[in-house]
């Protein structure tokens, strides 16, 4: 329902003539999830091991990531963190907008540890799709230079 709701807002937006379409910008942002790392357990069956507040600490030596452990309070969401910040876990928007009205086009909410590059192109499609909207050009940062999917950089 959300959804539907944002894309009629959109293409409301677009009939008043207010989305011109030939410049995207698309970035993202890690958003905090409502979940302390003392919710993580081992994701290994065998020995899990919880952090649920009873004052244990993960051994000095034991690396703990998204492979290792998940969330019992919130499993969707994933260890990440931006250079110079702590790591906690986060959910990633990805958000496209067009350049010249600053009009959100696209809102799509992932899990912390995607990579910004992996939904980029499904969601450039999603737009052009949804709101018949080809872009002239698309501007993003250089954490959407290179799609492993296609084997090459975009330019």
């Amino acid at each position: 329902m959300f959804q539907q709701f944002f894309e009629r807002i959109v293409l409301f937006c677009q009939e008043k003539g207010l989305i011109k379409g030939e410049s995207l910008m698309t970035d993202s942002t890690l958003i905090k999830a409502n979940a302390s790392l003392e919710s993580l357990t081992s994701r290994d069956d065998e020995k899990k091991e919880e952090f649920k507040g009873n004052g244990l600490t993960p051994p000095a030596k034991k690396t703990i990531s998204n492979q290792t452990h998940k969330s019992a309070t919130n499993p969707e969401a994933m260890l990440a963190h931006k250079k110079g910040t702590a790591q906690s876990l986060k959910y990633k928007v990805h958000k496209s907008i067009d350049s010249k009205s600053r009009i959100i086009l696209d809102c799509y909410v992932t899990t912390g540890a995607v990579h910004d590059f992996q939904p980029y192109l499904e969601r450039l499609e999603y737009i052009r799709t949804t709101f018949q909207i080809t872009p002239k050009e698309v501007i993003a940062d250089r954490a959407y230079v290179y799609c492993p999917q296609f084997g090459k950089r975009l330019k």
